[in-house]
This record gives C-alpha cells, structure tokens and sequence, in this order.
C-alpha cells in the first residue's frame, strides 16, 4: 500500500529493476580520465613492477 492505495506487485517490481537499471546508468556517465598512455599493458605493468630476479 502506498498513499493509501494498493499496487500490484507487478508494477513495483518493474518500477526496482528500472530504478537499479536508471542508477547504473547514471553511474557510468560522466567524463572519463584518460589513464591510458598508448603502451601494451606488458609493458605497463613491466614498469609498475620490477622483477629483478636472477639464479
């Protein structure tokens, strides 16, 4: 019951998934920061993470 009147559980299970769907989308708008730098991620990550290792 919501303001006094009965809703079918049809609509308020439609209204939920159209909210959760409506909040995602918004979430992922907005400007992206551009991270990438042209670079293999190989070689990305071979700079972030040294491995001297050596036997």
């Amino acid at each position: 019951v919501i303001f006094g009147r009965a809703i079918k559980t049809e609509y308020l299970t439609l209204g939920t998934l159209f909210a959760t769907g409506g909040a995602v989308y918004a979430s992922l708008g907005g400007k992206k920061d551009s991270a990438f730098s042209g670079k293999p991620l190989a070689e990305r990550v071979k700079e972030a993470v040294p491995i001297n290792a050596g036997s």
